[in-house]
């Protein structure tokens, strides 16, 4: 059996893997630290990001959000894939990196 990876199709799925994370970074940021990720769906076409939160969205809000995802990928930060155990995922994911300034964005899979 040989397995054949779609080049095309992975990096698309990345891509929206990637935006999932500056989602998020961006919803605690201007909704607040409640936010949680609840699920999510990534393909290569879309995605979906599930939180809860406590009232609806404003136009604004929204707005600001959106601003600051798209800044944040015009910025062209360097992504670098690691590979280590679960301790350590966990600790880099709540060491709040993902905003510093100059900081590859890291992501663990």
């Amino acid at each position: 059996m040989n397995a054949i990876v779609d080049a095309k199709r992975r990096h698309n799925t990345s891509l929206n893997h990637s935006a999932t994370h500056l989602l998020h970074a961006a919803l605690r940021q201007i909704l607040g630290l409640h936010v949680v990720q609840k699920g999510s769906l990534v393909s290569d076409k879309a995605l979906r990001f599930d939180f809860a939160q406590p009232e609806a969205i404003t136009k604004e809000q929204l707005s600001e959000i959106e601003t600051l995802v798209n800044q944040k990928i015009r910025t062209n930060f360097p992504v670098q894939t690691d590979i280590m155990d679960i301790d350590s995922a966990k600790s880099e994911r709540s060491n709040g990196s993902l905003w510093r300034k100059n900081m590859a964005i890291r992501f663990v899979y």
